[in-house]
Formats: structure tokens, C-alpha cells, sequence
């Protein structure tokens, strides 16, 4: 399900695409998005580096999505140091990014635009919100869960156990054929 209106033949295909692009089997895939316009809007890299090790403690397959704000932004450490974790998918293509989105399990990204694509989508989406009101801006669709971004005092450990457990729920509402895969 998903408002977009993916059919299951395009999205194995662009599963295919995205298992190639990263060096997955046909294991479930989760896709993490750093980014967002706002500096504030961002969850702290340390949180999301943990969450993306949680995830693929759970033999999951993870990878970063960056685009040219995350380079220009932040310089090609930043992309150095994301592949220390992960495989980084550098799109500068709207639609390309968008398609490699429809083509995993799950996604984990800010208060940005990608969310809301993977959102409308049908994939199992995580959306953290900072400073904006998810009252107002957050993502529509049937398989997303909002997720405030972990508060400086907040032990990280605890804040990825969170998302992790919110994430495993909305995975278990993932009818069979329904699945990227």
C-alpha cells in the first residue's frame, strides 16, 4: 500500500537495482538519510552511525544516501567517515534517489524530503523531527512513525532502542507480497 501507487513488478525491480548499487544480497535493506535543509533539523551523526550498527546487527543490510547538500555542507570527510559504516549512495538525481528509496525495506531520515518520498512510497519510514512541529510537517503514510531526534542528555543507546523497537513494529505490519522484495 502506498499512495503513490508502486506496483510490486517496479518495485522488484528497483530492488534489484538497489541491491547492486550497494553489494546486497536479497537480505532486507535499510536506507539512513543524514541530511536535511535545516542545520538544526539533523539528528546528531554519532545517534545515526549507532542506529545504522543496530540495524545491521540485525542482518540488515544498511546504506547512507548523501546528496550534494551533505558534501557541500559538510566536505568529502563527511562521506569518508559515513563508509566507515556503511555503503554511501551519492545521488544528485531527485528521481534517481528516489527510486534507489522505493526499492528498500526501510528508511531512516530527518524532517527532509527524501522521508516523505519513502513515506508516500509505502516503505517502512522512521521521520525524526527537531525543532519543526510533526503536527504540521509530518510525512503521510500508512507505514511511518515519527520520532523526535535524541535530546542532548539522552543516553543514545537508549534513543536507538527506541527507534529500533518503533522500526521492528512497522516491519511486522509489512504484508509478505507487499515487501521491496
Amino acid at each position: 500500500p502506498s499512495f503513490v501507487g508502486i506496483e510490486i513488478r517496479e518495485r522488484r525491480a528497483l530492488r534489484e537495482h538497489l541491491c547492486s548499487r550497494i553489494g546486497a544480497s536479497t537480505d532486507r535493506i535499510v536506507l539512513c538519510h543524514p541530511g536535511s535543509g535545516g542545520l538544526a533539523k539533523c539528528c546528531p551523526l554519532e545517534a545515526l552511525e549507532r542506529l545504522v550498527a543496530a540495524k545491521r546487527a540485525q542482518s540488515w543490510s544498511a546504506a547512507w544516501m548523501i546528496g550534494p547538500d551533505e558534501l557541500e555542507r559538510f566536505g568529502p570527510e563527511y562521506a569518508r567517515r559515513l563508509e566507515g559504516t556503511a555503503p554511501v549512495l551519492y545521488e544528485e538525481s531527485v528521481e534517481t534517489a528516489a527510486d534507489l528509496v522505493c526499492g528498500a525495506d526501510a528508511f531512516i531520515g530527518n524532517d527532509a524530503g527524501m522521508t516523505h518520498v519513502a513515506a508516500l512510497a509505502g516503505v517502512s519510514t522512521i521521520a525524526l523531527f527537531g525543532p519543526t512541529d510533526p503536527r504540521v510537517w509530518m510525512p503521510l503514510g500508512r507505514r511511518c512513525s515519527v520520532m523526535r531526534i535524541p535530546e542532548p542528555t539522552e543516553p543514545i543507546a537508549d534513543w536507538v532502542q527506541g527507534v529500533v523497537s518503533r522500526l521492528d513494529i512497522l516491519q511486522r505490519n509489512v504484508a509478505p507480497d507487499c515487501s521491496a522484495a
